[in-house]
């Protein structure tokens, strides 16, 4: 082989390698901007689950429905069963975006709970507020009791809820951060 093709050679072979340290930064460098931009895309999702277990939200829609109807008997206000009737689609709405974010078995049986119950929490308040209207004093202080205990039912199961899904999401969190830690070393290390 003569010097010259020898040359011409080495430098494709230097071409060839230079051009191949530099797709492979290329390739390294979009795996880690791919894997970046899963680890925020994870992050907002977590940050929005736990913003949806924000407990003052969802002990709000319960303790507020409680006095409505005390309040329209009291009263003779029907805004305030407009006001129960709203809180009655909140705390629905509530109910079904915890539905969609629950990944647990534990945590689709509280909600199945939750909602049953809530469910008898509406139709107690239902039978006082009838009660009321035909003037049944003493059904309306059975209703009342009912719906006290059911609503205490309701926070505890609400509470629990909290507790283990924001659990779950936190263990969630740590599994992504993990999985993410030891996809970036492997993308690294094998480049």
């Amino acid at each position: 082989m003569d010097s010259s093709s020898s040359s011409s050679l080495t430098k494709q072979i230097v071409v060839a390698s230079v051009v191949s340290i530099v797709a492979l930064a290329i390739v390294c460098g979009l795996g880690l901007s791919s894997l970046r931009r899963m680890s925020l895309q994870n992050d907002a999702e977590m940050a929005q689950r736990l913003a949806l277990l924000d407990e003052s939200e969802v002990f709000q829609l319960l303790l507020y429905q409680k006095g409505f109807a005390v309040d329209f008997m009291f009263t003779g206000d029907e805004r305030w069963l407009r006001e129960l009737d709203e809180g009655r689609r909140e705390f629905q709405d509530w109910l079904l975006e915890a539905r969609r974010n629950a990944d647990t078995v534990e945590e689709n049986q509280l909600l199945d709970r939750i909602g049953s119950d809530y469910q008898r929490l509406d139709e107690e308040h239902a039978a006082m507020i009838a009660s009321f209207r035909q003037n049944e004093q003493s059904q309306v202080r059975v209703h009342h009791q009912r719906i006290f205990a059911r609503l205490n039912e309701l926070l505890r199961l609400s509470e629990q809820f909290v507790r283990t899904s924001a659990a779950q999401a936190r263990r969630e969190r740590s599994e992504a951060q993990r999985t993410m830690r030891r996809d970036t070393a492997l993308l690294i290390g094998s480049s």
